[in-house]
């Protein structure tokens, strides 16, 4: 019941907007980490605050979880050579929407550049 009210507001969000950009992560692109599990591991985040590893999933879970289609477009590169981007997250059944508006800021931004081999 709570993910259907969630879904209904988010219905309602999209009447009047086709779509809408948010962050992915409250992080930078960070190392490989296995160490411990999914509620042991923290990140340190831009500001220099411990995180818990739990903090990767909320923005993400706030359209994943509505079945809300998401889209990232290539958008540059951090100060370690590492990319960066946000999601274009649309309606419900609106995917095209997505790939569309992020191909348009993809191409604005330069496209896709290969990362760096490690």
């Amino acid at each position: 019941m709570r993910r259907e009210a969630i879904r209904l507001k988010w219905a309602e969000f999209f009447e009047n907007y086709d779509a809408i950009i948010m962050p992915i992560s409250p992080v930078p692109p960070f190392p490989h980490n296995q160490e411990g599990n999914f509620g042991t591991r923290t990140l340190q985040g831009s500001d220099g605050q411990t995180r818990p590893y739990s903090d990767l999933i909320r923005w993400t879970i706030l359209t994943g979880m509505a079945y809300l289609p998401a889209t990232t477009p290539p958008i540059g590169l951090d100060s370690d050579g590492l990319p960066v981007s946000f999601q274009v997250v649309g309606p419900y059944g609106g995917d095209y929407t997505t790939i569309r508006l992020a191909k348009f800021i993809a191409e604005h931004n330069g496209g896709y550049s290969k990362p760096p081999m490690s």
